[in-house]
């Protein structure tokens, strides 16, 4: 597949003009607009499962050790976010397709959403204030937990998703700034409610990783277009993929989203494994 476009916001300038002569409206997204699956199978690979629900508010989680892990190296930390419809368990078919060797990886479910069309409830990351706080703060309790569990380096912890995933990965480095190196939305739009950038001071010092389908109706060019241009005029760095796909994007977006990773994660001076 092609590498359509890369860059920090300022190289990405041309891109957002360029995109903007396609806007109706600003911001047209649901939540329904950002939770499709990649469409592909990825080969399995085994997690390690967490230790249950330990506490009151510590969801149970799955994790994710690289091959021949290493308890005296302190690894990188991808915190990742399933699409709507999967479950933490996605995270053992992810790992694998970014790197087998450079994270530890972790994972939780979102909460149950019935849905009125076929009277079944799916896991789901909604964006109401409740499920975002309750979200931020089981990510704050997992990392804690993990990282008495492995070897952590705390200064490198990626949160990704997919799709709703994504939004919520979003939404929760800008909630969560300290905690993270980096966001990576794989197809998931930004956040379009509750003010997702009121803390854009502290939380544009957090680069981003975005990839997206171009030809996606779940979430439109003309969408991305105006949500890079915030992006762009708060400040943040942005690393934009996009892909002559449509909501079934390529494998080659994890391969490029670990050459992310660990690019910044050599501008920091870490050492990795792999």
């Amino acid at each position: 597949m092609n590498r359509m476009k890369r860059g920090t916001l300022a190289d990405l300038a041309d891109l957002t003009g360029e995109l903007e002569a396609s806007i109706d409206s600003p911001f047209q997204t649901s939540d329904s607009d950002q939770n499709q699956s990649l469409g592909f199978e990825f080969p399995a690979s085994p997690c390690v499962p967490g230790e249950g629900n330990l506490g009151k508010n510590l969801p149970s989680y799955s994790t994710f050790l690289p091959v021949h892990y290493q308890s005296e190296h302190a690894y990188p930390l991808v915190v990742w976010l399933h699409s709507e419809g999967a479950n933490r368990d996605q995270l053992n078919s992810v790992m694998p397709e970014f790197s087998d060797r450079n994270y530890v990886g972790v994972a939780f479910d979102g909460p149950d959403q019935r849905s009125p069309a076929t009277h079944s409830s799916q896991k789901n990351w909604l964006q109401s204030s409740n499920t975002i706080e309750a979200a931020a703060n089981q990510v704050a309790l997992v990392l804690e937990h993990v990282g008495s569990r492995f070897n952590i380096n705390p200064d490198r912890i990626f949160v990704a998703g997919q799709g709703a995933g994504g939004t919520m990965a979003f939404r929760i480095a800008f909630e969560r700034p300290e905690l993270f190196a980096g966001v990576l939305s794989i197809n998931g739009s930004l956040p379009s409610t509750l003010n997702p950038l009121s803390n854009w001071r502290d939380c544009r010092d957090v680069p981003v990783f975005w990839a997206h389908g171009r030809g996606s109706k779940h979430f439109p060019e003309s969408n991305l277009c105006h949500q890079l241009r915030l992006l762009h005029v708060a400040g943040f760095d942005v690393t934009l993929r996009q892909y002559p796909c449509k909501n079934q994007l390529p494998k080659q977006v994890f391969g490029d989203a670990n050459h992310w990773m660990m690019e910044q994660l050599s501008k920091s001076g870490a050492n990795i494994i792999g």
